[in-house]
This record gives structure tokens, sequence and C-alpha cells, in this order.
């Protein structure tokens, strides 16, 4: 209807009238289906649709007294839109925006409790220092202690290296 009523300038006076009568035919008949949709849905009734209906008589009006202007096309588009508005919102009436919460439960786990305070750096710089040591070209007996004493260090958990430049 939109686009024949925009075709309707384009048009000879003959062409027009007949143009006229059929839009305001297809306008009827539209309206006819929205009175209906309106009894069935009557929520929707009071809202858009309404409005649509109300610029639908001012649409018909205007095809019978052949007074179709700018404002004809701008009631049609405010049908077009309040249309497609509530077809929108049938279609999402089934759906539901509720949220849904759950209660937290307590969740127990077999993790460690977190991460060490050195970050896990502690057993690096032990072990760096140690082959640094090794590697000094020491006896087989005192590489034998060397292995021990650093064995050691990574059993103590309160030991901190803090400047591994000094192990020689």
């Amino acid at each position: 209807i939109n686009q024949g009523t925009m075709q309707l300038s384009q048009m000879g006076l003959l062409g027009q009238d007949a143009m006229m009568e059929r839009l305001q035919a297809q306008q009827q008949e539209l309206q006819k289906q929205l009175g209906e949709l309106m009894s069935e849905f009557p929520e929707q009734g009071s809202g858009s649709l309404s409005k649509a209906n109300e610029e639908m008589n001012e649409v018909i009006r205007d095809f019978i007294e052949r007074k179709v202007n700018e404002e004809t096309l701008n009631n049609q588009q405010k049908i077009l839109s309040r249309m497609l508005d509530s077809q929108k919102s049938m279609a999402q009436r089934g759906v539901n925006d509720e949220r849904k919460s759950k209660t937290a439960t307590q969740v127990t786990s077999n993790a460690p409790s977190g991460l060490p305070n050195d970050l896990g750096q502690r057993q690096t710089v032990i072990m760096d220092a140690m082959n640094e040591a090794l590697n000094a070209g020491f006896s087989r007996e005192y590489q034998s202690m060397i292995r021990s004493y650093f064995n050691s260090l990574k059993n103590i958990d309160s030991f901190v290296v803090t400047d591994t430049s000094r192990i020689r």
C-alpha cells in the first residue's frame, strides 16, 4: 500500500483514481484484519495497534476524499512501524525474560591451597646454584657433599635464596 501511494504522483489523473480505489480497498481490508487481531489479543489493542487503527482511518479518509499528500505517506509509514513493532512484541511474548538464580553450594577441592610465597622460584634457584657448583671443577667427593647440601636446602621450607651470585 505504501509503495502504491508513492507511485500515485507519477500516474495520470485517470490512473490515479483507479489506483486510489484499489489502495483504499486494500487499506480497508488491512484495517479489518487488524480489528480481528485486536479482538484476538485485547491487551495489544490498547497500545500501538490502536494507534495504527486510527491512522488507518485517516489514510482511508484521504483516499475517499482523493487528498493523498505528505501526511498520508507519513501516516502509512507510522502504520507500518507500529505493525512491525507489534509483530515483534507478539513474537517475544512466549519468551520469558525472568532470570533464575541458584543458591551457591560449598565445593571442596583437592587442589593445592595456593601458590607458594616464592611463586615456585626457590626450587629453580637452588637447582641452578647446585649445577653451577657442580660444574666448578670440584672432586667427586666434594660434588657429593655439594649435592647433599643443596638437596637439604630444597627440603627446608623457610629457606629463601636472595642473591645467587655469591654462591661459588
